[in-house]
């Protein structure tokens, strides 16, 4: 292979990355949608994040987030922000590293109350079959604040 030919299949995985990066949060915005949010793992996965759990597998990742979605989390809106991603030179594996900034209505004990968070998520990747796939992702909230007024939708 040609060093342009593997230059240009580098700066495609780049793009693929992003655009996986982008359909996860599609995905976590429609309810966690299993049918969106599944393919989007390894078959070995692994999703974590302090205070909503760790799931292993993608069929277990697929439920878990559903049932974040079914009990608490009701309604949310996901910008991903500063992907910084880093390929490896045989164009296999990934780490990338991204920004969240979430708008959400959350059920608790109290009631509903929409919220405003932040975060980091951190992710291993892989490319299997042409196709690259999360094997690890970390979410970590470092804010998360009660929105003081009720989100008016239009």
């Amino acid at each position: 292979m040609s060093s342009t030919t593997a230059n240009f299949e580098r700066l495609y995985s780049f793009e693929e990355i992003r655009n996986l990066i982008a359909k996860y949060g599609f995905g976590a915005d429609r309810m966690n949608d299993p049918e969106v949010l599944g393919p989007l793992f390894s078959e070995e996965a692994v999703w974590r994040c302090h205070g909503f759990g760790e799931f292993h597998g993608r069929s277990g990742i697929q439920a878990g987030l559903r049932g974040i979605a079914e009990k608490k989390i009701l309604w949310s809106f996901h910008a991903m922000a500063t992907p910084f991603i880093q390929i490896s030179e045989d164009n296999r594996v990934a780490e990338a590293k991204w920004a969240l900034w979430e708008l959400s209505t959350i059920n608790e004990s109290s009631g509903n109350h929409d919220s405003i968070m932040a975060g980091v998520y951190e992710a291993a990747l892989s490319r299997i079959n042409k196709t690259w796939l999360i094997d690890r992702l970390d979410l970590t909230i470092f804010l998360q604040s009660q929105y003081p007024n009720r989100f008016n939708f239009n």
